[in-house]
């Protein structure tokens, strides 16, 4: 029976520089006869006298001393140097030699017991225990090996070769490719370096991060160590397959800029509470928060953009949100024509009548000017009928001019004057600026207006009342919007139907019922005030829903139903 217990150390690429020697290659260990083989014991059963064979290849001669370089090799059992070589060769000092090799076999008593064999060149060294039991009653030997604990350190991302996951600084073995496993005896001093920046393979960079909030660790099986971009330690046994990850941050872009339909100009945005013009970029590392705020409108060439959400989310125009990816953030705008006769707003409109004549009938003729923006594409003129003695007969849309129309004559009445009219007639041109589909809101100057000669005026009042007013579809809208504390809501019916228009808040939970009764066809407004609804609350500032719901009341009649929002912002 073989009694050889032949033991060989291979290491790899061994590296010194300036006096540093270390391994570049991934080093292994092998044992003949392997683990667990059963052999004839020495004296008594109590041990064995072995012969241990080691070798260490691919060495460098990059250690020196006086005029040659070389290196040195040292063998310890148990602690105790057994073995020690330096080479000889003398090689030149401005000439490197590569691919040296050391050899050596030696007897050495192993008594039964736990023991430490290890090959040490220069800095780096490979250990190696193992157990040598006895069996006194055979006397046999039993050979138990324990290599050193197996260690992984890796990163939480994968780089842009899809495979690997960056590199990480292992103290003795440099910069690697992680996951970079290796053996590292028990007892020895490790020390792992996370890099940054590196870049994952969704084009992020990542980075140490130690803002503050969402901070890069080290941890072990996900288990927290520490926050030091360097981590040093004492390996131990139960490192074996442990695996120490760093935890970088995806470094984020986001952009901050306004979208203002129908125009190029781009306006300003605050973000952590400094402003910017539009457009600004701000680096955000992911899991970390971004506070930016809207203007809350802007007035361009005779449109009013109000602010009306951030992107495609229904949040304020002070919002905050958390970034876990490159993102652009969008402040919203939507536009409404301003068209009145108020001079601090621009006297846009200059709404007028044709003089009263008492001498020849006119009829009544409206004018306005020409709105300065060139998307306002058409006019549309509502009419109020009031008798003198202001009861209400009918209000409606009766007439839509293009562009370019500055005028429009109301072929069924005549104006008049003075106590001896026969109603009260209101008019309001309002823009339409396509870009939105806005309509600038409905203001009402009054004329006094007579039926046209030969007219009865009874039949007349039913005439209007019925036909005149032009009112195709179901539609309801607010202005302004966003609003603050009250709004207006219009909403138009082509026939008569029992009229509900409730507000809701984002939950579903009504807040108000603005109307409940039967209406004739026609053009309806109604007053709401979220600082005093019906019931006495005050609302708080955000998105509400408001429902317009019509039971027609023809046989044939489907009804209607929509919904739209709207934004009380204080």
């Amino acid at each position: 029976m073989n009694n050889k217990f032949f033991l060989s150390f291979i290491f790899g690429f061994i590296l010194f520089s300036s006096q540093l020697l270390l391994a570049t290659g991934d080093p292994s260990i092998s044992l003949s006869p392997a683990n667990g083989t059963t052999f004839e014991g020495g004296i008594n059963g109590n041990g064995k006298t072995v012969q241990i064979s080691y070798n260490v290849g691919d060495l460098e001669s990059t250690w020196w001393q006086g005029d040659y370089k070389g290196f040195e090799v040292w063998l310890y059992i148990d602690g105790n140097e057994v073995a020690y070589h330096r080479d000889t060769e003398k090689h030149p000092v401005d000439i490197n030699f590569t691919g040296l090799t050391y050899s050596n076999s030696l007897n050495y008593y192993l008594s039964q017991g736990s023991h430490s064999i290890k090959v040490k060149a220069k800095n780096f060294e490979r250990v190696l225990d193992l157990w040598l039991d006895v069996d006194e009653a055979s006397k046999t030997n039993t050979v138990q090996i324990t290599p050193p604990p197996v260690i992984t350190v890796d990163n939480n991302f994968t780089d842009q070769s899809g495979a690997a996951h960056g590199v990480v600084v292992v103290s003795g073995f440099g910069t690697r490719t992680a996951p970079f496993s290796f053996e590292k005896n028990s007892g020895q001093s490790l020390s792992l370096t996370a890099v940054s920046p590196q870049t994952d393979n969704g084009g992020y960079q990542v980075i140490w991060n130690s803002n503050g909030t969402n901070n890069s660790i080290w941890d072990r099986n996900s288990e927290y160590l520490g926050g030091d971009q360097s981590y040093s330690f004492t390996v131990q046994a139960a490192d074996d397959g442990a695996i120490f990850k760093a935890q970088l941050r995806k470094v984020c872009s986001v952009t901050v800029r306004n979208q203002i339909s129908g125009t190029s100009f781009e306006g300003t945005v605050k973000i952590n509470g400094q402003t910017y013009n539009s457009g600004q970029v701000e680096t955000v590392i992911e899991e970390n928060t971004i506070n930016v705020e809207a203007e809350a409108y802007y007035i361009i060439n005779g449109i009013k953009y109000n602010f009306n959400s951030w992107s495609d989310q229904n949040l304020p125009r002070n919002s905050t949100f958390n970034i876990s990816e490159h993102r652009e953030l969008i402040a919203k705008y939507r536009g409404f024509p301003i068209f009145n006769d108020n001079p601090a707003d621009g006297n846009y409109r200059n709404q007028r009548f044709n003089a009263y004549n008492p001498r020849v009938d006119q009829n009544i003729t409206v004018y306005w000017d020409e709105h300065p923006n060139s998307d306002v594409t058409n006019y549309q003129i509502y009419r109020k009928v009031l008798t003198y003695q202001m009861i209400p007969v009918s209000e409606g849309l009766v007439a839509t001019v293009p562009r370019g129309t500055t005028s429009w004559t109301d072929n069924g009445y005549l104006i008049g004057a003075g106590q001896d009219i026969d109603y009260n007639i209101r008019y309001s041109v309002c823009a339409y600026y396509s870009v939105n589909e806005t309509t600038s809101e409905i203001i009402y100057q009054q004329v006094s207006a007579n039926n046209l000669p030969g007219v009865d005026k009874q039949q007349a009042e039913e005439d209007i009342s019925e036909e005149q007013i032009i009112v195709e579809n179901y539609s309801i809208g607010n202005y302004p919007n966003p609003f603050n504390p009250a709004t207006t809501i219009n909403y138009q019916l082509p026939e008569k139907g029992h009229v509900t228009i409730k507000v809701y808040d984002t939950l579903g939970k009504e807040v108000a019922e603005l109307v409940n009764e039967v209406k004739d066809k026609g053009i309806y407004n109604v007053w709401f005030d979220g600082s005093n609804t019906a019931n006495g609350v005050t609302l708080a500032s955000g998105i509400y829903i408001y429902t317009l719901q019509i039971k027609g009341l023809k046989e044939n009649s489907t009804g209607f139903i929509t919904s739209k929002k709207m934004l009380l912002m204080k």
